[in-house]
This record gives C-alpha cells, sequence and structure tokens, in this order.
C-alpha cells in the first residue's frame, strides 16, 4: 500500500495548499522516523523501509519513461 489519508478538516489552521511532512523539519517543528512510529505503533525500520519502497518504485517509473524519450530499450536497474 503506497497511500495515506488523514482527515484534517477539524483542523482551523489547515488549508488547501499548506505542505506536509511525515518524516522532518518543517517551521521550528520536527518529527523523527521513531516518533512517527510509535504514533502508528511499530517501529522506525518498518517506516523507514515503507517510505524507500514508495521512493523506489516512483523511482524506476520515473527511469523508465527517461529511457523510453532517449529510445533505449534494454538497460538493468539492479539494486
Amino acid at each position: 500500500m503506497d497511500q495515506l489519508m488523514i482527515d484534517v478538516s477539524k483542523l482551523p489552521c489547515v488549508v488547501p495548499g499548506d505542505d506536509d511532512v511525515f518524516i522532518g523539519k518543517c517551521g521550528n517543528g520536527q518529527i523523527t522516523a521513531s516518533e512517527f512510529a510509535y504514533t502508528a505503533g511499530t517501529i522506525s525500520n518498518e517506516v523507514l523501509n515503507a517510505f524507500f519502497i514508495v521512493f523506489l518504485e516512483a523511482f524506476e517509473i520515473i527511469f523508465e519513461i527517461f529511457l523510453k524519450k532517449l529510445d533505449i530499450s534494454m538497460f538493468y536497474f539492479v539494486i
């Protein structure tokens, strides 16, 4: 699963176009992977692995489009 929905409709300070930060710094605030995992009831390794897998899937799609534009039919991507 690579989608997440959060209901922020009852938060008056949130408006369309605001940035959302799951892990990292935003203004004076900071959310660590450990804090995120604790809130989600898991461990930080699971959280980081999930983000990494989604990143790799997105990178693979973008890279494939790039290769098609260059008319390259074979390329090996190994991790």
